[in-house]
């Protein structure tokens, strides 16, 4: 049986799938929000507040980094939602990462801060 369903597994794979996806939560009721996408690069300078950049990028560069985000970009996604604690935005960039997370609690997935690598620093993904 399933520790968190307490329901018989028919399956390796769905003990696994319902031990990682318990019963939802009563605090994630539906709301009238809206989701969307968009795939129009606009710079996110005005919300996330890039780091411009060591020197040695501005030598290697000639440009402050929130110039750069353009060629890293390609997806937008927003939720909007009644309560602003539960509206986001986050930046996909082309090879399908996440390079920025702004939500109520301010942005998560910041400007990253390498000399060489300002959209290559710290990753999130589960492993297992």
């Amino acid at each position: 049986t399933s520790p968190i369903n307490k329901g018989p597994c028919q399956t390796l794979y769905e003990a696994i799938a319902k031990d990682n996806m318990p019963p939802s939560s009563v605090q994630c009721t539906p709301s009238s929000g809206s989701t969307s996408s968009d795939f129009n690069f606009v710079s996110s300078q005005a919300e996330s507040k890039w780091f411009d950049g060591y020197p040695e990028s501005f030598e290697k560069y000639n440009a402050p980094w929130s110039q750069l985000e353009q060629y890293v970009f390609n997806a937008k996604m927003m939720h909007t939602d009644v309560s602003v604690n539960r509206t986001w935005t986050i930046r996909l960039g082309t090879g399908g990462n996440i390079y920025s997370l702004v939500g109520p609690m301010g942005e998560t997935v910041s400007p990253q801060k390498r000399i060489d690598s300002p959209w290559i620093d710290e990753v999130w993904h589960s492993v297992s």
